[in-house]
């Protein structure tokens, strides 16, 4: 039972609903419960509200006529950190792929219709008491700053308090531990990666759960993601392939491990400021001797732009990786997904199946060899693809040294190479003109 004492009287709750007596009973609870309820009845009216209210915590219905509850959340993700307003989304629809997106969009939480009033309660203090980050703690670690999210969790900067050491936490949210096939596939993902000690893997400290909270300690890297680091443009050819040379040293010890990581794309590989990649985020890996497919909510396809069309299946094995690999160098290389995210899952699909993209179209630039490997990773059939982590790093160490690569060609070298080209044509050919007719 929460009581009046242990929860900030002084703390705004701003209830979005477009249903009057779920909006009306829900404030009347806050504000019995000590809070102070500003409601809203529509997406526009919440946003119009947010400008002229300081607000603490937002609860926010999902499906609203007008500007509904995502589409609300992107708004405010665009002024507000998760930090500095939680919004826990409140919806009737109990679906795997609803929350995920609620997340990704920069949800805190998810809570479901009817209202569990003391769960909602729960969470709001656990959200209000994370607000502003730093100085809140969560068992034996100081949490710092927020430093991302994803469909599996929000990850905390921190301290460990025993040793002062840096590093980094990812907490369960708590709308997810009400389903255990994500609490299953949380605690799955902190015993494979515990499994792992090599430089181009993170690696995972300590896992476990504090009262009613699940979290995974892991190594802090200090860098970005390919996704950050690619957004300012694609990079040089040696760049990528170095990268993907320490992507592939790090896959060989998952297999070594008898670990499918199934999940490799730009957001899951960290690269530090001195260089070293390293693989992370194991939500939807497995062991490679599991059999059949894998039903739970989530898992079996990983991001559909990266998976490997057996994998999209349900079956697959190393090589699988491997494709999403020769995906996300596809990325390094060009700066752009391998398929349009706008696309159909079908068409998608048949074309990952009959019409792979070419790299050069994207990129004319690249060198004949290393286009025609990224197509040799991204090959349809399992049996096309390169057959061996060893055979991967030999390749690359081989295009490493080839002419064309070492000759330092870059997306942005060959961008004012062309321009320069056609200008000098261009002039060229004024020059023609006037001597001709001139």
């Amino acid at each position: 039972m929460v009581s009046q004492s242990d929860i900030n009287p002084l703390a705004t709750v701003m209830v979005v609903d477009d249903d009057p007596a779920i909006r009306m009973l829900v404030s009347r609870r806050l504000e019995h419960a000590g809070y102070t309820a500003v409601a809203a009845d529509s997406g526009e009216n919440a946003l119009e509200l947010l400008q002229k209210r300081n607000v603490d915590l937002m609860v926010l219905d999902v499906m609203m006529p007008g500007l509904d509850g995502y589409q609300v959340l992107e708004h405010v993700r665009a002024r507000h950190s998760q930090t500095a307003l939680p919004v826990i989304m409140l919806t009737a629809r109990d679906k795997g792929e609803d929350v995920i997106r609620a997340l990704r969009l920069g949800a805190n939480d998810y809570a479901l219709k009817p209202v569990d009033f003391q769960s909602l309660l729960k969470r709001m203090e656990v959200h209000l008491s994370l607000r502003g980050d730093r100085g809140s703690t969560l068992g034996n670690y100081l949490i710092q700053h927020r430093v991302g999210a994803g469909g599996m969790g929000v990850v905390y900067a921190a301290v460990d308090r025993r040793d002062n050491r840096a590093l980094a936490l990812k907490v369960l949210p708590r709308s997810l531990t009400l389903d255990d096939s994500y609490v299953r596939r949380f605690l799955r993902e902190a015993a494979l990666a515990e499994r792992l000690d090599h430089p181009n893997v993170v690696r995972v400290l300590d896992a476990g759960r504090f009262d009613e909270t699940y979290f995974i300690a892991m190594e802090l890297v200090d860098g970005q993601n390919l996704a950050e680091i690619v957004d300012k443009g694609p990079l040089s050819v040696k760049q990528a392939l170095g990268i993907a040379r320490q992507v592939a040293a790090g896959l060989l010890a998952l297999k070594e491990a008898g670990i499918l990581h199934r999940d490799i794309k730009p957001e899951n590989v960290l690269v530090s400021k001195s260089g070293v990649a390293k693989i992370t985020d194991f939500g939807i890996a497995r062991e490679a001797m599991s059999v059949g497919r894998m039903t739970e909510i989530g898992v079996g396809v990983g991001s559909v732009l990266y998976a490997s069309p057996e994998q999209m299946s349900g079956v697959g094995d190393y090589r699988s990786d491997l494709y999403s690999m020769g995906c996300t160098l596809f990325y390094m290389l060009t700066g752009s997904d391998p398929f349009p995210s706008n696309k159909p899952v079908e068409w998608i699909v048949d074309h990952k199946l009959n019409r792979p993209p070419k790299i050069t179209d994207v990129n004319a630039a690249l060198p004949v060899p290393v286009a025609e490997f990224v197509a040799r990773l991204m090959a349809a059939k399992p049996e096309k693809r390169v057959q061996s982590y060893e055979e991967v790093d030999r390749l690359l160490k081989q295009l490493l040294v080839h002419p064309a690569v070492t000759r330092g060609f870059s997306p942005r070298r060959w961008l004012r190479w062309t321009l320069a080209v056609g200008a000098a044509l261009l002039a060229a050919g004024l020059v023609f003109q006037l001597a001709r007719y001139g």
